[in-house]
């Protein structure tokens, strides 16, 4: 499999999760909401952002992107105070203990 390809794929699985993500919270697909990637995954946006976007906004057109800035702390924080986050509590306890089954 040639480096492309790789990207390509990586790219497949985080929008996959991207939309997974967006439904569990109840997001329609015809709703305006924000979506973003974070961490180092940045770096690698010429590589991972083409396949990226075209999924998610194949699912989700409305949806729009917005840059990481800050730390890891600072997005945690914002998730903190975004209005949906009454409905992602339980998408992050459910998380934490999928990954508790899974270990």
């Amino acid at each position: 499999m040639k480096a492309g390809a790789i990207w390509a794929e990586a790219a497949r699985h985080i929008g996959d999760a991207v939309i997974a993500a967006s439904s569990r919270a109840g997001f329609q697909s015809d709703e305006r909401f924000p979506w973003g990637v974070s961490g180092r995954l940045t770096g690698a946006g010429d590589l991972l952002d083409p396949v990226l976007d075209s999924i998610v906004y194949a699912r989700f057109p409305a949806a729009f992107r917005f840059p990481a800035v800050g730390s890891a702390l600072d997005g945690a924080e914002r998730l903190l105070h975004h209005p949906n986050a009454t409905a992602l509590a339980p998408l992050v306890a459910l998380s934490a203990t999928e990954k508790e089954l899974n270990t």
